[in-house]
């Protein structure tokens, strides 16, 4: 018992202390409604879903290309994800509609995650490294801010968590369940292609082959039937392509394009056309961010 009391304690310790100071953020910076435009899409979709008017908005600014009008009503565009929509509708079915709900619901992942947080950093460092970086999640501004505009970021930060902690475990049912978190990521960010990069990363450092091809399993037994019933069918359900958003803001893409709020198309030609600018940029950047690392860690030590 005296066990079970002690491996609870840090948890509950993080949720309780994550939805106190979100609380105190929340209220000295709350809005009358929701400002944050992908929270209040996502939300409009999660409630046309619990009204009974199937995966459509009442947004019409998203891109004419992605929806057509029918019966007054707009179809939710390929744009985006459908997973943050779906768990709205879910809450919304529960707890009933409204703005505060969509924040609860950040607030949730918000506090998740940082229980996440400290158990792999103590899987790595220990408890006391553990403790220190839960605290330095939770009262990180950009946290605190992603939980109280409602925003999707919120789910997307404990998905790439939760595989990165189950990976940390040798049993092969892990990470076949790390497989389906990273598999949730492109159900709900555009940016889930790079963190999988990451995720395989970390497999290699491991060098735990076999254990790789259950991760790998897991992640095409949720994304593969997806993949193959939008084909059939004629759904999109990871939204824009990964890759394309990756060069929309990046040195490949016309600034005059993308400051106008359009999108780059390009094609895989353009990417080996500009890739020696795009190396050497990538490593300048790097090189900077290396040489200022250490004032970035000076502060903690």
């Amino acid at each position: 018992m005296a066990n079970f009391q002690r491996a609870w304690f840090y948890p509950l310790f993080f949720l309780i202390l994550a939805s106190g100071v979100l609380f105190f953020f929340w209220e000295l910076t709350k809005p009358p409604y929701l400002t944050f435009s992908d929270s209040a899409k996502f939300a409009d979709v999660g409630r046309q879903i619990v009204s009974g008017e199937g995966f459509s908005t009442n947004f019409t600014f998203f891109s004419p290309k992605d929806f057509f009008e029918e019966n007054g009503k707009l179809p939710f565009t390929t744009a985006w994800f459908p997973l943050f929509p779906v768990i709205l509708a879910l809450i919304f079915f529960i707890f009933g509609i409204g703005d505060n709900v969509v924040i609860f619901t950040s607030a949730f992942f918000f506090s998740l995650s940082s229980i996440l947080v400290f158990l792999i950093a103590k899987k790595f460092f220990g408890k006391i490294v553990g403790v220190f970086s839960a605290a330095a999640f939770i009262f990180t501004q950009p946290m605190l801010e992603y939980a109280s505009i409602g925003a999707s970021e919120s789910l997307f930060i404990p998905e790439i968590l939760l595989a990165v902690y189950l990976l940390l475990f040798p049993q092969r049912w892990t990470w076949a369940l790390a497989g389906l978190a990273a598999g949730l990521m492109f159900l709900t960010r555009p940016q889930a292609l790079i963190y999988l990069g990451g995720l395989i990363i970390l497999i290699f450092l491991y060098r735990r082959k076999r254990l790789a091809i259950n991760f790998f399993a897991g992640l095409i037994l949720l994304l593969g039937p997806l993949f193959v019933f939008g084909k059939i069918a004629g759904l999109n359900f990871f939204g824009q392509q990964p890759v394309s958003l990756l060069f929309e803001h990046s040195s490949l893409s016309p600034q005059n394009i993308t400051l106008r709020g359009g999108f780059f198309q390009f094609g895989i030609g353009d990417i080996f056309t500009n890739f020696k600018p795009l190396l050497v940029k990538l490593f300048y950047h790097l090189y900077n961010f290396y040489k200022t690392l250490p004032t970035f860690i000076s502060p903690y030590l």
